[in-house]
């Protein structure tokens, strides 16, 4: 296997995917690694970088876990299976970038029942939201035997981290 004497650690950013969770490369978390010619990687073999967690109590966080350190800045060590290899360590700041979606139902309800707590909307996330009611209108219904009027209500989704839904949707 090739062992690049240029190869260092850098902060990284780590994004977590639909399923929060992520696949670990070498090439994100060192640098260094880039041959003379565009796209070139000098790593030797990929496969045989271990890439290890730490929070701020030095446990070691799998990246199973990474989802509960979204947030959070952890420390991590990149190691070879060569033991020639000089470990470096820097810090990872987790996060999810990943938004929402929205999905809303239309509902029939009695004129008279209370509709402030009627869920209509429904949000899914790979990691967490909840619906938002960002507008409603009220409107009466003229010439119509079956109903009086009608609720429009208006929802985007948004997860903890601040993320929100490219669409909208629109429960009547």
């Amino acid at each position: 296997d090739y062992l690049n004497e240029n190869l260092a650690c850098k902060p990284v950013n780590l994004s977590l995917d639909e399923l929060c969770s992520t696949s670990l490369d070498p090439t994100i978390f060192l640098t260094g690694w880039q041959g003379p010619n565009p796209g070139d990687i000098e790593l030797g073999c990929i496969d045989n970088y271990i890439i290890t967690f730490f929070d701020k109590d030095n446990n070691i966080v799998t990246v199973e876990n990474l989802k509960h350190h979204i947030g959070k800045t952890l420390k991590f060590k990149v190691t070879h299976t060569f033991q020639s290899f000089p470990n470096c360590w820097n810090e990872v700041l987790i996060e999810d970038k990943y938004p929402p979606t929205i999905d809303c139902r239309d509902l029939d309800i009695n004129c008279l029942a209370d509709t402030k707590n009627v869920v209509v909307a429904f949000a899914s996330d790979n990691c967490s939201a909840v619906p938002q009611l960002v507008g409603e209108v009220h409107e009466s219904i003229d010439c119509d035997e079956d109903y009086i009027g009608r609720i429009i209500r208006r929802y985007i989704a948004v997860d903890k981290y601040g993320n929100e839904s490219a669409d909208t949707c629109t429960a009547i």
